[in-house]
């Protein structure tokens, strides 16, 4: 008797048994064809659908420089670093932090014209349309005034929460501060399209996902200074009740050995 294979991606094998490694994603029909040593046949089928692994993120990086220096201040940015695990990176979006434009690519250069401390963005997008944010702070002097310092805390601590939203927190930019006048205002963006203003403030997220916080502030010479960080919300798995083993009183004790 033969057994030959047909595995539908143009493939083929022989044997009672074997295996076949599919190569892309698709759904073949693989068809058996069996012959007796009298010479009869018959033949069968099955479907397989093989899917396409899910697309991992690219890996926003970038360096700057130089990052520091007195106004007007010219920038080389470059994001050469940046990866994608299995794809292309197929755009580079550049957010300045001072309101400009957004400019395209992998190098790509910005003059600051005014003093203050500003959260430079790169947005990576890969062919799977899979995102990555890496953010780096740019401090421009200018003489005679000497820019302020942006800082936060937040109530629970950012990084990665895990609950069903809404989701409440509190954030303090009270660790902010000038050393040579004061601060005369502080504004907040939460990511989601919201805004405040004040030194401390409440935030609600109503859903879940990756939010970029910012904090401006501007001292009494017009001079801004940001902080930025980025905070994760993940539903909450619901795990089902342990259980717990019920004694079953007076049974008898079997003795175990000689």
């Amino acid at each position: 008797a033969s057994y030959t294979w047909a595995f539908g991606d143009g493939q083929n094998g022989s044997g009672m048994s074997g295996s076949h490694i599919y190569s892309h994603a698709g759904t073949f029909t693989v068809i058996l064809t069996v012959i007796d040593n009298g010479g009869l046949m018959s033949t069968a089928s099955q479907t397989i659908t093989v899917t396409a692994p899910a697309n991992a993120a690219p890996t926003a990086v970038f360096t700057a420089t130089p990052d520091t220096g007195i106004a007007p201040l010219t920038v080389m940015f470059n994001a050469a670093t940046a990866q994608d695990p299995d794809g292309t990176i197929v755009t580079y979006d550049w957010d300045f932090g001072d309101g400009s434009a957004h400019k395209q690519g992998v190098a790509v250069t910005y003059t600051y014209a005014s003093a203050g401390s500003y959260a430079a963005i790169l947005t990576v997008t890969d062919d799977g349309a899979a995102q990555d944010v890496e953010t780096h702070t740019i401090t421009v002097n200018a003489v005679g005034n000497f820019i302020p310092t942006a800082s936060f805390t937040t109530d629970p601590l950012l990084n990665v929460i895990f609950a069903h939203p809404p989701i409440t927190v509190d954030f303090d930019a009270s660790g902010s501060s000038d050393t040579d006048g004061t601060i005369a205002s502080y504004n907040w963006i939460f990511g989601d399209g919201d805004t405040a203003t004040g030194v401390t403030t409440t935030h609600t997220y109503t859903t879940s996902g990756t939010y970029t916080i910012i904090l401006t502030v501007i001292d009494n010479q017009g001079a801004p200074a940001s902080a930025t960080k980025t905070i994760r919300i993940l539903n909450m798995v619901t795990i089902g009740p342990i259980l717990t083993p019920i004694p079953i009183p007076n049974l008898p004790i079997i003795p175990v050995g000689p």
